[in-house]
């Protein structure tokens, strides 16, 4: 059957996404089934196939019955481009010797989350470093535990050329560098980070996380989003990206932990600040003021924390002040800006020591009293998930 000839409506019904054991069943389907078009049909039925393969009894079969299915039909490894692994031996090892041309985003998973803090080991890092191919363009670790520095910089050495995207959540040093382990060598290639993710590393991104990144290169930077950033570490690196960087990401964490920014990011266009403490708007708009790319910049988003149904004392004050320093900027008018406002329809009544809440009615009228200054094309209102006040 020619491209031409498929129907649209049955484009448009076929399941391009396979995830989990309990799909595989419909991926050996497909192997089949797919003999049966030409290739150029194939491109449209089988977009994608994303595999989440997890550390179950059913997992470890996933493995020998993809490399089944590929045999039977081969260029199904081509739509195979996003692959989430468990850290268990038995499940990565078959995906060693597998060909995936098109896979571009590997995410990494421990075993169980329950057991986090069992760090990745030497023979565990190898067989990482080995599934790093050179088509993956995005890498994902989430929860992971290192026994010491010098693990964490060896996988991130690791990394294949063409890596632009690289997320870090939850990762973890279970101890310190030894000192008889002698100093990683220099990096022969430097993967062009443009997309970078630090959340929720610990209370603060520490200084042992960032110094194995500076192998990367981040000259190209353009995306950042970091939850607790401070040290000096990423301070070098956030200057390294400041004539590229086009959109950072900054939390309450980052406020509390001394972020400041002595340098001004001229290319950015978009700042996003998540769970903000309505105490903390007035250092929020200093920040703005002292070191943002004004000239460029025209996204403002600012999520409060959730501070439940009461509004804290003294938050009009605040969000008169952070508009007093918003309205002396000499900003162009900006495109959107938002203003995440947390449990707007809660009960107003309930006393627990903070100043009530007004109603849902008369946050609103607040926030549009202070941010039509800005001059914004778009007002938006947006919720988020935030930590309570």
């Amino acid at each position: 059957m020619s491209v031409r000839n498929l129907p649209q409506e049955l484009v448009d019904k076929i399941v391009d996404v396979i995830t989990g054991p309990k799909q595989m069943n419909s991926l050996l389907s497909c192997a089949l089934v797919s003999r049966a078009f030409t290739f150029p049909a194939q491109k449209i039925i089988f977009r994608t196939i994303l595999l989440r393969v997890g550390a179950t009894e059913q997992g470890l079969e996933i493995g020998a019955r993809l490399s089944a299915s590929l045999s039977i039909s081969p260029h199904l490894s081509s739509f195979i481009r996003n692959l989430t692994l468990s850290l268990h031996p038995e499940i990565m090892e078959p995906f060693l010797s597998m060909d995936l041309p098109q896979l571009r985003v590997l995410s990494l998973l421990p075993v169980a989350r329950s057991n986090w803090d069992l760090f990745l080991t030497d023979s565990t890092i190898c067989t990482v470093v080995a599934l790093f191919k050179p088509t993956i363009r995005s890498v994902k670790l989430d929860v992971l535990a290192f026994k010491d520095p010098h693990d964490f910089g060896r996988l991130i050495r690791g990394f294949g050329p063409h890596v632009q995207r690289l997320s870090l959540r939850n990762i973890y040093i279970c101890g310190t560098t030894s000192e008889s382990r002698s100093a990683l060598p220099p990096p022969t290639i430097r993967p062009q980070i443009r997309h970078l993710s630090l959340w929720d590393c610990e209370r603060e991104v520490p200084e042992w996380l960032i110094a194995p990144l500076c192998s990367l290169d981040f000259g190209h930077l353009v995306e950042l989003r970091t939850d607790g950033s401070a040290c000096p570490a990423f301070v070098e690196l956030l200057r390294a990206s400041q004539s590229t960087l086009k959109s950072l990401t900054i939390t309450q964490r980052d406020l509390e932990a001394g972020l400041t920014l002595s340098f001004p990011l001229p290319a950015l266009e978009t700042f996003i600040a998540a769970n903000i403490d309505v105490e903390a708007l007035p250092s929020l708009a200093g920040m703005v003021s002292d070191a943002l790319g004004l000239n460029s910049l025209h996204t403002i988003c600012v999520c409060l924390c959730d501070f439940g149904a009461l509004w804290p004392e003294h938050a009009e004050a605040h969000l008169l002040e952070f508009d007093q320093i918003m309205s002396g900027l000499p900003t162009p008018a900006l495109d959107i800006v938002s203003l995440g406002l947390i449990n707007p329809k809660a009960d107003p009544n309930v006393d627990n020591g903070w100043f009530p809440c007004p109603s849902s009615n008369a946050k609103e009228e607040l926030v549009l009293e202070f941010l039509p200054m800005l001059n914004a094309r778009e007002l938006v209102f947006v919720a988020t998930l935030g930590r309570s006040a």
